[in-house]
């Protein structure tokens, strides 16, 4: 083993030891520590952002207030659904972002519950069905549309037969009422159901105290119930004015309840212990109304009605039973059985559809001898299809008979299209009923 010699650069080095014992073990530089003043700067901007955070949502509160007191939050307005809209999204930011378990649960059920009304209020919106908060209190409450307050009674009693109701007068009749009645449906064993009922001014009157009033039974469509009339389309104010005005001439209008025990079950009587609602609407109602009110007798003094599936129940009943309505208004309806699989069968097992099902085919077979009911059909532009059927159906009546045909320009199968249509559909139902038929076509735009 050499020694090195001293002097020569390569003896070991105690400075060259030390350093690298120093260098091995040296530590970490300290962290910066922000000074007072950027933490203060943090804190100012943080408290900034919340102050400007409240002061969003406080003026989103009060415009809200201020919309709503203006009449600008109505449940078919598009105010209302920016608002929800907003009100998802600021749930769903808290929810991103939020600490707290509880403040991160209710921003989630906030959010949940905005983004349903959403949805809702977008169908309401394009429909246009509820265009007040109070229609729509009214459709959910249990007063059934009569009114809060208005006690539900049985109407009336049978006075002697003093012939078909007034005619049309101009002057301060006052309102008419809605009632509600029951229907015992003894023959085709659908019981428990309701009707609401419309009486015009002259109903309570003493003058016509011995008088028959004609009748108009309405049927909603599915899904619906017989506040689809009062509510949805406004029966009771429209008649008012059509009355204080004299354009119109006055009748009892029924409008019964018309639940299937399947969807789209289309007024049919149902197999294996379902609704018989074709015998319920065809005999049962009929009977029951004229045991209750002071009404002509079932036949040409009566119309039947309907509205979407309801009016495809119209066409076929008025077809039917044409010895029970003299008259069928059509809204918007079908002119075929529109019925999926499952309905099939539950209605008919294997067999094919009967003659009986279907309104065009009881048109084509009505017998040559007899006068058909008068017709009263509307139909909108906006929906090619359902128009070309009901200008095919109205041909086809008018090859027999005149009829009156309301075509509504770019109406699609929505309330405002039915809105539209629905006083001159009353007006020709008073004037129909009471012997004094109106035919003709006329467009009305939307």
């Amino acid at each position: 083993m050499l020694a090195a010699e001293p002097g020569t650069g390569l003896e070991p080095s105690g400075t060259s030891q030390d350093t690298c014992r120093v260098v091995g073990h040296m530590p970490a530089p300290p962290e910066s520590v922000p000074s007072d003043g950027a933490a203060q700067g943090a804190s100012t901007r943080l408290a900034a952002r919340r102050g400007l955070a409240n002061a969003i949502v406080l003026v989103g509160v009060v415009l809200v207030v201020v919309a709503g007191r203006a009449g600008l939050l109505g449940p078919s307005s598009r105010l209302l659904l920016l608002v929800l809209a907003c009100a998802f999204g600021a749930c769903a930011v808290i929810l991103t972002r939020a600490g707290g378990l509880a403040l991160r649960l209710l921003s989630a059920a906030g959010a949940l519950l905005a983004g349903m009304a959403v949805g809702v209020g977008v169908v309401n919106n394009y429909y246009d069905y509820y265009q007040s908060w109070s229609a729509l209190g009214t459709d959910l409450s249990a007063d059934n549309g009569t009114g809060a307050g208005v006690a539900v009674v049985p109407i009336g009693t049978r006075g002697a037969d003093g012939g078909v109701g007034p005619t049309a007068s101009r002057g301060a009749l006052g309102p008419g009422r809605l009632e509600s009645i029951s229907l015992p449906g003894p023959v085709s064993g659908v019981h428990g159901r309701q009707a609401l009922v419309w009486l015009p001014p002259q109903y309570d009157q003493r003058r016509y105290a011995m008088t028959r009033f004609p009748v108009l039974v309405l049927v909603h469509g599915e899904p619906g119930k017989p506040q689809s009339w009062t509510t949805g389309l406004g029966l009771p104010e429209v008649l008012n004015q059509q009355y204080a005005s004299g354009t119109s001439n006055p009748m009892v209008v029924v409008m019964p309840e018309v639940a299937g025990q399947f969807p789209s079950q289309e007024c049919l009587d149902a197999k294996q212990g379902g609704p018989r609602l074709d015998i319920y609407l065809g005999t049962d109602v009929p009977r029951d109304i004229a045991s209750q009110l002071r009404v002509t007798p079932p036949g040409r003094h009566w119309a039947v009605g309907g509205l979407s599936a309801g009016g495809f129940c119209a066409a076929r009943l008025a077809l039917q039973y044409p010895r029970t309505f003299g008259a069928a208004a059509v809204m918007d309806g079908y002119f075929h059985p529109d019925l999926n699989q499952l309905a099939r069968r539950q209605l008919f097992g294997s067999a094919p559809v009967p003659a009986t099902a279907d309104p065009t085919t009881l048109l084509a077979h009505f017998p040559a001898g007899r006068p058909l009911p008068a017709f009263w059909i509307m139909a909108g532009t906006g929906n090619a299809s359902d128009y070309r059927n009901a200008i095919t159906f109205a041909t086809s009546v008018g090859e027999r008979e005149d009829l009156r045909f309301l075509t509504v320009i770019g109406g699609r199968h929505t309330a405002p299209a039915w809105r539209r249509s629905f006083p001159d559909l009353l007006r020709w139902a008073g004037a129909v009923v009471n012997g004094r038929p109106a035919f003709g076509q006329t467009a009305l735009p939307l």
